[in-house]
């Protein structure tokens, strides 16, 4: 038989309540409820998941093995549900902001420098989000999108970041051993799908007698590239300045110091019309065009 959804939440709440409690009688109060209404709830989960939760005795009530089972499951629902709402709806609009950044930025740029934002902002509640897909970011609820190559929002004026260059990188010992173009031949180069320029595209028409012969391995983000180039499973591609701190972080070093390949698309950040005002919003995105500005000097 086909399992049915809980009808009631609230059944959750009360079980918590009672395991809590032991106690239908002290849950009640907690929940400004009646013991029979507590009771009567209790049964009806019971019976909606055909188990019994709770031994009674005569003036408590003790889980049984299923309920047991069941609580740490609802106490984590019910507590993210909590959270959540906090998060979301707990604090003035002014002092919450979200930001949705691609991977790359949110975790090699932005992390490394985002407690300076909070030393400044210590009352903002900051909400950062990963997605690949910023550039269609219309529908998103973030205040503010870090994109590649053009503004979140059509008709909106972007702010531009900053642009990247590509050169391969590896481990140091991998690295010694990389003097010419076609050394690459006899290592793993790590791609990253949807990247427009990639290990293929970049080496693909150099005319070098090697190149249909090289081995590949396609992964779906850099950080993932980047992991296994310390792992010492092959090359992979940075994206300078993006990609700086966890090249480092990963101790990677320079393949071929001049093979250097400009990249064909920049960052750019925007803010969502609703809050194009001085507000934190605009302060967040001055704190980040400082960042880049010290970067660049």
């Amino acid at each position: 038989m086909a399992y049915k959804k809980i009808p009631s939440l609230n059944w959750l709440r009360v079980f918590e309540a009672a395991a809590q409690t032991e106690s239908f009688s002290a849950a009640a109060s907690i929940l400004n409820m009646s013991p029979s209404a507590v009771s009567q709830q209790i049964s009806a989960l019971e019976h909606h998941l055909d188990k019994k939760l709770f031994l009674r005795k005569a003036k408590s009530v003790s889980l049984t093995e299923n309920g047991y089972l069941f609580l740490p499951t609802v106490r984590e629902a019910l507590s993210s549900i909590e959270t959540n709402a906090a998060m979301l709806f707990g604090l003035d609009r002014d002092q919450q902001l979200s930001v949705s950044a691609t991977t790359i930025f949110a975790t090699s740029w932005l992390a490394p420098r985002i407690t300076e934002f909070q030393a400044l902002y210590p009352e903002v509640s900051l909400s950062i989000t990963c997605d690949e897909q910023a550039l269609n970011a219309i529908h998103s609820p973030a205040d503010i999108v870090i994109s590649f190559e053009s503004s979140a929002w059509t008709g909106d004026e972007a702010t531009a970041l900053f642009s990247e260059t590509l050169y391969p990188v590896a481990l140091p010992h991998v690295a010694s051993t990389i003097q010419h173009l076609s050394d690459l031949n006899q290592h793993r180069l790590i791609d990253v799908a949807g990247h427009r320029q990639s290990w293929r595209l970049i080496l693909g028409g150099t005319g070098d007698a090697g190149e249909n012969q090289r081995p590949y391995s396609v992964v779906s983000n850099t950080n993932l590239a980047f992991c296994m180039a310390a792992s010492g499973g092959g090359i992979a591609l940075a994206r300078t300045p993006a990609t700086d701190w966890l090249a480092e972080q990963h101790g990677l070093t320079t393949c071929l110091p001049d093979m250097q390949i400009r990249g064909e698309g920049s960052y750019f950040l925007t803010v969502r019309p609703s809050r194009q005002r001085r507000d934190i919003a605009t302060a967040f995105r001055d704190w980040i065009m400082e960042e880049v500005r010290q970067y660049k000097n």
